[in-house]
C-alpha cells in the first residue's frame, strides 16, 4: 500500500506500484469493501485513469 504522506520523494515509484495489475485489483477490492484502505484503492483508480488518458491520442492537440 502507498501512504499518501509518503509520496513526496517517490511519486514515480508509487505510480508504478499502483499501476501494477495485481495491486490495482487488490486496492479496488478494498475500496469496494469500504475498508480503511479504500482510499488507497480510489487513489489507484485515479492513477490508472491518468495513465490511460496520458497514453490516449489527443484529438484536440495539433503538432
Amino acid at each position: 500500500m502507498v501512504e499518501q504522506s509518503a509520496l513526496a520523494g517517490r511519486l514515480g515509484e508509487a505510480v508504478l506500484e499502483c499501476a501494477a495489475a495485481g495491486t490495482r485489483a487488490s486496492m479496488r477490492e478494498a475500496a469496494l469493501g469500504r475498508s480503511p484502505v479504500g482510499a488507497a484503492g480510489r487513489f489507484a483508480d485515479l492513477v490508472e485513469r491518468h495513465l490511460r488518458e496520458a497514453r490516449a491520442p489527443n484529438p484536440s492537440h495539433h503538432d
